[in-house]
């Protein structure tokens, strides 16, 4: 996740697989390597439509099968909390986590996990 400039606005990457299941609107937390210790509640603003693949290089030639891998797509988060993006600077990094609907029973285990990752950046910061 990357911090990119606008106010409380975040940029997620998400593998293309699990992209099925993002919708705007969708609870998420996200963690930074410069606040540790904290958890702050977001939601997905919109999936942004393309990737570094979608583009055409500026000779207007098209990328050959060979320059081809599965990219992830961004997805727009916008935090609840809002001093939190001036606490940071552009291109801060951290964790997301979305809770998209399924695997419900999950959402402990994720939980749990940004949690640990939230107290594990105070440990190791870089």
């Amino acid at each position: 996740m990357v911090l990119v400039g606008d106010e409380r606005v975040f940029i997620v990457q998400i593998h293309q697989n699990n992209l099925r299941h993002i919708k705007p609107g969708q609870a998420a937390e996200v963690t930074f390597k410069m606040l540790p210790g904290d958890v702050f509640e977001a939601r997905v603003e919109m999936v942004i439509p393309g990737t570094v693949q979608g583009q055409v290089a500026p000779s207007g030639a098209m990328l050959t099968h060979r320059e081809l891998t599965p990219m992830p797509h961004g997805v727009r988060l916008v935090l609840e909390e809002p001093g939190v993006a001036g606490r940071l600077t552009a291109g801060a990094i951290g964790t997301a986590t979305i809770y998209s609907g399924k695997m419900e029973s999950a959402y402990i285990i994720k939980r749990v996990m940004i949690w640990m990752d939230a107290w594990i950046n105070f440990i190791i910061p870089f």
